[in-house]
């Protein structure tokens, strides 16, 4: 399997039609929020990775519709502060980025 890697957070291009996703705050201290812009109808899922590509957490994993989303994920107290990567898959490429945990 592929490790996540530091890529665009928009995939496609750039187009307005693309997968989009946004974490704040970024740093995370206690709380991660992922607004999901998801553009096919079917299976979504978001997914946490650490540096070295060990999957942390899948944090959404459902059929949906076309639209905008909202996920909120709280890191365990055991997750080490540092970088950490989200790989969403909605159809197409996935988009992957970066996000930070602080404690």
């Amino acid at each position: 399997s592929c490790g996540p890697t530091d890529a665009p957070l928009i995939a496609n291009g750039g187009n307005a039609d693309a997968v989009r996703v946004r974490t704040f705050p970024n740093p995370v201290v206690s709380e991660a929020q992922f607004a999901l812009s998801l553009v096919q109808e079917g299976n979504a899922r978001l997914d946490v990775y650490d540096v070295t590509g060990r999957h942390i957490a899948n944090v959404f994993d459902r059929s949906v519709t076309p639209g905008e989303y909202s996920v909120s994920w709280t890191p365990g107290p055991d997750l080490a502060p540092g970088a950490y990567f989200y790989r969403l898959q909605n159809g197409g490429q996935p988009v992957t980025g970066k996000f930070v945990v602080m404690r």
